[in-house]
């Protein structure tokens, strides 16, 4: 018997997108979404709640702002996680598996508008300072062989100093944001930079993140150095 419209596998399909659309979990204080290095790619819109971001166990940002998607890096660039995501404040998330994402985006339109959002602001603040970062590693590789004998320049390891030299930041908003970090200080509040450029507005999470790599990289090369 022919029958129009769907047939039974694809309206079981739809009921199993429909199902992932309605697939909310809640999270208390304390909880961990996904820890670093992890191979997972389910993708977390934030209903409500507050969670912390922290790569290398340095404390980047918080995220607090409702319909905020967090896990789209592991899902389009098929990597392992590249952030711990802490909850500190009980949160209800939508969860949406990787392999279901294409899927839920054409029943829901917005999420995909939010990706896609996303990449556009990524690839704008971050197109011109990947070919200078690769760049000023390759200077700073070569500059440890240079002073393989000598003693570290630390100054150039400072995360500051990585932000002003990658052309992030000027060297008014680098004082500012130290000035910032220091009166902070004073007051017995312990401020990372990364944080401090992300609250003044100066650099985005992800700008921070591939910064710390690359600082984290330039150490590595300099503790070689000394052996």
């Amino acid at each position: 018997m022919f029958l129009f419209g769907k047939n039974k596998e694809e309206n079981s399909e739809q009921e199993k997108v429909n199902s992932l659309l309605l697939n909310v979990k809640q999270y208390k204080a304390n909880d961990i979404l996904y820890k670093q290095g992890e191979k997972s790619s389910d993708l977390y819109v934030l209903n409500y709640g507050k969670v912390a971001v922290y790569v290398d166990d340095t404390f980047i940002t918080e995220i607090s702002e409702k319909g905020a998607i967090i896990g789209e890096s592991s899902l389009l660039l098929e990597e392992t996680r590249s952030a711990t995501i802490k909850v500190i404040e009980d949160s209800e998330f939508m969860v949406i598996p990787g392999e279901y994402i294409d899927k839920v985006i054409i029943e829901n339109p917005s999420i995909g508008i939010n990706l896609l959002k996303i990449l556009i602001k990524r690839l704008r603040n971050t197109t011109k300072q990947v070919v200078y970062l690769q760049r000023r590693l390759w200077e700073y590789e070569q500059k440890i062989k240079d002073l393989e004998h000598e003693k570290e320049d630390t100054e150039d390891f400072r995360l500051g100093q990585l932000f002003y030299k990658s052309g992030i930041i000027t060297r008014e908003q680098l004082k500012e944001c130290e000035k910032i970090q220091e009166d902070y200080g004073k007051k017995g509040i312990k401020k990372n930079f990364g944080e401090i450029l992300i609250e003044r507005g100066y650099a985005t999470v992800f700008q921070v993140m591939q910064v710390l790599k690359i600082q984290k990289e330039l150490k590595n090369i300099g503790s070689d150095a000394d052996n």
